[in-house]
């Protein structure tokens, strides 16, 4: 008798355990799930706010959903805006180094993110501009105005050109090309990319999602593995994006890449004609 009542308080003791165990897992749980959540709330303010052009508050709130999101999802994406904060054009505190040590956390601590090839992109980028500036005055570059206008002039020119001569009796089949060109971009594919995009714009070139493929086109000639890289012909659909497309959700992030390439250029332009003036008087 007295054993079977030993027994059953073994039982009532390992049932308590459990009931204590599950509770402490449960309530684990339960504030991860409720972290997450708040990260996310801070993520979609942050993105509201970087829409209307207010940097601080949106700093704010990308700040917050990284704090709260560490290395798990959508630390990715508040990494990502954060970089884009540090070169945009309304930021009085815009810095470079800044920037481009967030998009290298993204790519350390979310190696599979889809925001990833994005964020090589820029890194390469911000390399550039950072080799670039070394040897250029900002009184060198105003000289350059003139020269900046005429090129962007015969770009528009080629790229009429090149829209032209797509053929528009493919099928009606955008959100396709538009996959496609995303796949291809992935594998470095950049004449396929820029193919499928190009195609899906012929079919969309007035309403979503033309935008995104102009945004995608935009890219592959700022794409640092292309050898067919062009930041003139990257700055040309940027600018063809803001005018076209007003509204669209991507038009902050193409205003950033306009000023920052734009950069890089004034910068390439004035060191070769310090260079050939440089010839100039060797002689």
């Amino acid at each position: 008798m007295g054993r079977k009542r030993k027994r059953q308080w073994q039982y009532v003791h390992l049932f308590i355990a459990c009931v204590i165990t599950l509770s402490i897992c449960g309530c684990a749980t339960l504030e991860s799930f409720s972290r997450r959540v708040d990260a996310r709330n801070h993520l979609f303010r942050g993105n509201d706010f970087f829409q209307a052009g207010n940097i601080e508050e949106a700093s704010r709130e990308y700040e917050q959903t990284l704090t709260l999101s560490g290395t798990s999802k959508p630390g990715d994406s508040a990494l990502f805006h954060l970089g884009l904060l540090y070169v945009h054009p309304g930021n009085s505190d815009r810095n470079y180094t800044k920037s481009y040590n967030y998009f290298r956390q993204l790519l350390k601590e979310f190696p599979g993110s889809p925001l990833a090839e994005r964020a090589k992109i820029w890194t390469s980028v911000l390399k550039s501009l950072k080799s670039a500036r070394k040897a250029i005055t900002e009184t060198q570059i105003d000289s350059w105005k003139q020269y900046r206008k005429y090129a962007a002039e015969k770009d528009r020119e080629v790229n009429a050109r090149v829209e032209k001569e797509i053929d528009e009796s493919l099928p009606n089949a955008i959100s396709i090309h538009i996959a496609r060109g995303d796949m291809y971009l992935t594998e470095e594919k950049f004449t396929e990319s820029l193919r499928e995009h190009h195609r899906a714009l012929v079919l969309s070139p007035k309403e979503p999602p033309g935008d995104s493929a102009l945004f995608s086109i935009a890219l592959i000639y700022a794409h640092f593995k292309n050898p067919q890289k062009n930041y003139k012909k990257s700055i040309v659909y940027f600018r063809r994006l803001l005018a076209e497309f007003p509204r669209s959700p991507l038009f902050e992030q193409a205003r950033i890449w306009i000023a920052l390439l734009e950069s890089i250029e004034k910068y390439k332009e004035v060191d070769i004609e310090i260079e050939k003036k440089r010839k100039e008087l060797t002689w």
